[in-house]
């Protein structure tokens, strides 16, 4: 087969994948799979494996592997061609990011805006919510609100792009309690149900939202019922998003004095988490075990739960937990104590923003 037929399938395989055409996109991948062993061209066979990550995006197979840094990120990093260029940035962002890495996520991505002027504006929205995630997980707000106001922007009028329209409602949730601006409108969750389509995972995603809304503000019964109702939905998606809603449920629990339930949610959380080797859950798990412990705060363990995010890079969720230790501990007007943990606070913050300044 001529090498530009094969260029042209791949092409064509990833413009399906850009308008969510899962068919034709299927279509595309069974004629190119077999076609990869006959060809020697190293770039074309960077752009099929690209591609082909993208694609596993768009179904999710993504969420159900390990996201490990591949040898061809490096061979399309150097590529002159433009759109080759920025799906290796964007495969090396998503790596990182999947693997709490995230001002090194940061740092792919700001690379692969300087490429952005020559993208598919649909594949520039999908740039636009990466980046925002990215920018939430290192506290800086402003910046997550702007880029994922733009993904929405260019998303919403697709209805084939439901899932993405949701991510960024949920997103864009997020980033109103994490700023204590509880301003969405109460029919907020069921338009983004209404956009997920029936769409069970997307349901689930919206609910575990929901539930992280409301426990911000302390309407912990409420926050309870919508992260039990994103479990019943997330049985058959078992993998990250599961074991985080376990982690919520075990928190909100504990909250309510619901000690067995915490208890039983947070061992099935700790357990999947240490088996998937993530940090930040892991992390949570532990800090829980400490925090809650039925003999009172066991501070030796929560310091070494903040100690390991802390060690792994993982801010945002080291400055949301650090705040929870000083408020106990202010409290329990143990000043002298709660002090120790304003210091460490101011210390965090001070790290997010140095991780989020732009190079």
């Amino acid at each position: 087969m001529h090498q530009e037929d094969f260029f042209n399938i791949l092409h064509a395989w990833y413009q399906c994948i850009l308008i969510e055409d899962k068919e034709g996109a299927e279509a595309y991948r069974t004629e190119a799979e077999p076609r990869i062993q006959l060809t020697n061209s190293k770039p074309l066979k960077t752009y099929f494996n690209l591609v082909q990550f993208r694609h596993k995006v768009m179904t999710r197979e993504v969420l159900n592997e390990p996201v490990q840094p591949k040898t061809f990120i490096e061979d399309a990093i150097r590529e002159s061609d433009t759109a080759i260029q920025y799906l290796g940035y964007y495969v090396k962002g998503f790596s990182d990011f999947s693997n709490e890495r995230y001002s090194q996520a940061l740092e792919s991505f700001i690379q692969a805006e300087r490429l952005l002027s020559n993208i598919n504006p649909l594949e520039q929205a999908d740039f636009y919510l990466r980046t925002s995630a990215c920018y939430y997980r290192l506290s800086q707000y402003p910046l997550a609100l702007a880029y994922a106001k733009e993904a929405q922007r260019i998303f919403k009028p697709s209805k084939k792009h439901y899932r993405q329209t949701v991510n960024t409602m949920v997103l864009i949730s997020g980033i109103k309690q994490d700023t204590f601006t509880f301003d969405l409108p109460n029919k907020y969750f069921d338009d983004c149900l209404m956009h997920a389509a029936d769409d069970s995972y997307t349901e689930s995603i919206v609910f575990r939202a929901k539930g992280l809304y409301f426990m911000k503000q302390e309407k912990l019964h409420i926050s309870k019922r919508a992260f039990e109702n994103a479990l019943k939905l997330q049985i058959n998606h078992r993998g990250t998003l599961s074991i985080k809603t376990e982690c919520d449920l075990a928190y909100v629990c504990f909250k309510l004095d619901f000690h067995t339930e915490g208890i039983h949610y947070l061992n099935n959380a700790r357990h999947q988490a240490e088996q998937a080797g993530l940090i930040e859950q892991i992390s949570r798990c532990m800090f829980m075990e400490g925090f809650f412990h039925p003999n009172g705060l066991n501070q030796e363990q929560v310091d070494q739960s903040l100690e390991m995010l802390s060690s792994h890079g993982l801010h945002y969720d080291l400055g949301e937990l650090v705040r929870e230790v000083r408020l106990h501990y202010v409290n329990d007007e143990d000043f002298h104590t709660a002090h120790k943990y304003s210091s460490m606070l101011l210390e965090t913050i001070s790290d997010q923003q140095k991780e989020g300044i732009l190079t």
